[in-house]
């Protein structure tokens, strides 16, 4: 509920850069100007989508020690998103792709790269669900392709056996967004 020139006050990067260099003082908080409403009006984004971007490891699972949320403008392509976060996660932007999960689904992977970020998340921009940046190998070899390759004749043997497994092992199948229900350890 920030009301401008009362909470906050806009001015251009350059005059900023100048306050900054004869007063001292931070931190910035940038924003985009974007076009909004009916009218197409020009203004300040304030309040960007928080989106939850996971990298995926070596055999293409989610690293949840590597997950990072990051302000997205919700008018950035999705070429821009993933420009922009191979560069902050130190990835190489040509050999990357993105994934993307809503609550409770699978993960897929992402193909609109001109849509925006709200188009792409269907107006939802406030339940993003997550990203998963995926890196392809040394040998040029996508890993949640071959992780993919093996999902699919292994769908019903891994049903049958979950009865079987002990708490540690259903761990290891859950992946970030996941819901679970908590139960004492009492039966």
């Amino acid at each position: 509920n920030l009301v401008e020139h009362l909470d906050y006050e806009l001015i251009p990067e350059e005059m900023w850069l100048k306050l900054v260099a004869w007063y001292g003082g931070g931190p910035a908080i940038m924003r985009k100007v974007i076009c909004m409403g009916h009218g197409q009006r020009p203004q300040v984004e304030l309040y960007p989508p928080l989106v939850l971007v996971v990298v995926a490891g070596e055999d293409g699972q989610p690293l949840p020690q590597f997950s990072r949320r990051f302000f997205i403008s919700r008018q950035s392509s999705i070429a821009e998103v993933l420009h922009m976060l191979a560069e902050k996660l130190s990835r190489p932007m040509d050999r990357s792709r993105l994934w993307h999960r809503s609550k409770g689904e699978q993960w897929s992977q992402v193909q609109q790269m001109s849509s925006t970020l709200e188009e792409f998340l269907e107006g939802k921009v406030r339940d993003a669900g997550a990203f998963l940046l995926e890196t392809q190998t040394a040998a040029n070899v996508w890993p949640r392709a071959a992780l993919a390759a093996g999902e699919g004749s292994a769908d019903s043997a891994a049903a049958s056996s979950v009865a079987g497994m002990t708490d540690r092992e259903l761990q290891r199948h859950f992946e970030v967004g996941d819901r679970v229900e908590a139960q004492s350890g009492v039966t």
